[in-house]
């Protein structure tokens, strides 16, 4: 990948994943930010809220992509609504570019001609040349290559046609949010413990979000005692706000004498494989606590993406041993309501081999959410309207589930669904919207900028440069160039012959290429930057 000190991005799209996109990008002094939007209103808004270069029209017209900086252009998002609008708008901004380098190619060459014919006027024959026809192709085609350096990102909101966007335009990165969120929540579905998950390297390290039983095993463990027993690092806890009208939670770092109680919420960096052998320490060792029930509310891709998920598990599950079973050892129902008819019938047409039942009815409804197992011992996904999502977890709450989880696409409603205890809050918005800050902030080899100083956790990455006065250092004497450490927790760290991450000690040895995963407040980044110097990507807790 590309690596530069300044980008420039261009988001054609001031919607509300275009403008946060912009925002979060914005706080960047090295990124230079043009947005492209049709609607006068929108674009209005957009001038007076953002403090980044503005052209007003469309993104399908070259000469707007021309005033936004096409030519100078790294990065090229297209997030409007529209998917046609996003892929079009893509490949102009490649044919733009590709053009553009063709032309300069050849005024090149045009220069370098005269200046032979200048110098070879008694010259009776020139040097041969290949044909019109090739030489135009070369020359395009060297300037399609040079052309690939433009990362173009489009986001896609139809299941169907993301299917078949990487074979039909290669060069784009088509971005389908409501997949990434059905993965996500795939993942909690298998561990009943997990609430959050945050990827770090792909299926090789990520910070898992786990909340702890009352009648777990750790309750009143010290992290010190119980780390050392386990290839992980406990890099934040959030526990309850004693003061707060609503079950709000404080997110901090934690200290190695820290004990943890019941319902904490802990983040911890390890690999999906020790996940596996250590989540039930975590959940209660009561046979009788364990969640036999799944419902899912909802006809949104995300909700019927995970139920077919979870039947076509059953469904196998059920080929392999004789008789569907979770990871516990019990038989788990799995239910679906629609508010659609036309979803609900053609949901009942599959075969589920009697793993499944699905009922039409209105989200809303707690009768029908009882008729659906919704109650103790159960968990749900609602993912329907945003409101009727609010609405049906609150009546699942009277009705006693004890596992609720909402996607939610609106902002304004995420810190009211916080507040309100929820077990898990999931917007496939701000996952696209978190996914291209991360790919813009990878092409920064530097990291010379302030994050917003806020209380926010972060996990951030560092490369160790080979010229570094940290190349030699022992992780227990960072304190020594300024390291915050009652602040920060070195969560993992891998060096450069290692194929696989460790959980460090005091004791390991930074050298030079080892990459370490830092999990700090945003403020207190200001000066691990400095220390570290060399940035390669950032992710955000979203309990912050």
């Amino acid at each position: 990948m590309q690596s530069i000190q300044n980008l420039k991005v261009i988001i054609v799209g001031a919607g509300e994943v275009g403008m946060n996109v912009a925002m979060k990008l914005g706080k960047h002094d090295e990124i230079e930010i043009t947005l492209i939007e049709a609607d006068e209103s929108r674009s209005a808004l957009m001038q007076a809220s953002l403090d980044c270069n503005h052209v007003q029209g469309s993104g399908l017209d070259p000469e707007n992509l021309r005033l936004a900086g096409i030519y100078e252009c790294d990065l090229f998002y297209a997030l409007t609504d529209a998917d046609e609008v996003n892929l079009l708008a893509c490949q102009l901004a490649k044919e733009m570019v590709s053009r553009h380098l063709s032309e300069r190619l050849n005024d090149h060459d045009d220069e370098e001609l005269g200046d032979h014919l200048d110098d070879s006027l008694n010259d009776e024959v020139l040097s041969p040349c290949p044909p019109l026809g090739e030489q135009g192709r070369q020359k395009y085609s060297e300037a399609h290559s040079a052309s690939e350096r433009l990362y173009l990102y489009a986001r896609v909101r139809s299941e169907s046609l993301y299917e078949h966007v990487q074979m039909l335009f290669p060069s784009i990165n088509a971005i389908f949010p409501e997949r990434a969120c059905s993965r996500k929540l795939d993942e909690l579905f298998h561990y009943q413990q997990v609430f959050d998950v945050v990827e770090l390297e792909s299926n090789r390290l990520k910070l898992y979000g786990l909340k702890i039983h009352p009648n777990s095993q750790v309750v009143g463990q010290s992290l010190k005692d119980f780390t050392s027993d386990h290839q992980l690092t406990i890099a934040a806890i959030a526990r309850k706000s004693e003061n707060t009208r609503f079950q709000a939670r404080v997110l901090q770092i934690p200290w190695a004498e820290y004990e943890m109680q019941a319902h904490d919420e802990i983040y911890l960096a390890t690999t999906p494989k020790t996940l596996h052998l250590i989540h039930d320490i975590f959940a209660s060792q009561d046979e009788n606590d364990r969640l036999s029930s799944i419902a899912i509310a909802g006809e949104t891709s995300v909700a019927l993406n995970v139920f077919f998920r979870l039947v076509s598990r059953s469904n196998r599950r059920l080929e392999n041993e004789g008789n569907e079973v979770n990871a516990e050892g019990t038989r788990k129902a799995i239910s679906l309501i629609t508010g659609d008819e036309k979803v609900a019938e053609k949901v009942e047409q599959s075969d589920f081999r009697g793993q499944a039942t699905v009922v039409s009815g209105s989200l809303t409804d707690i009768a029908k959410l009882a008729e659906l197992g919704v109650g103790p011992k159960s968990t749900l996904l609602i993912s329907g309207s945003d409101e009727d999502n609010l609405i049906c977890a609150l009546l699942a709450r009277e009705l006693g589930c004890e596992r609720i989880l909402i996607v939610n696409n609106r902002e304004q409603y995420a810190e009211l669904i916080d507040h309100l205890g929820f077990d898990g809050i999931f917007s496939p918005r701000q996952l696209a919207v978190n996914e291209m800050v991360h790919q813009s902030l990878k092409h920064l080899s530097k990291s010379a900028f302030d994050i917003a100083s806020s209380e926010d956790i972060e996990v951030r990455s560092f490369v160790v440069d080979p010229g570094s006065a940290l190349c030699g250092l022992a992780l227990k004497d960072l304190t020594t160039v300024g390291f915050p450490r009652k602040f920060a927790v070195i969560a993992a760290l891998k060096d450069p012959d290692d194929e696989l991450h460790r959980m460090p000690t005091g004791q390991d040895i930074l050298q030079a290429g080892s990459v370490a995963y830092i999990v700090a407040k945003s403020a207190d980044f200001h000066n691990i930057n400095s220390i570290f110097g060399r940035r390669r990507s950032r992710f955000r807790l979203w309990r912050s």
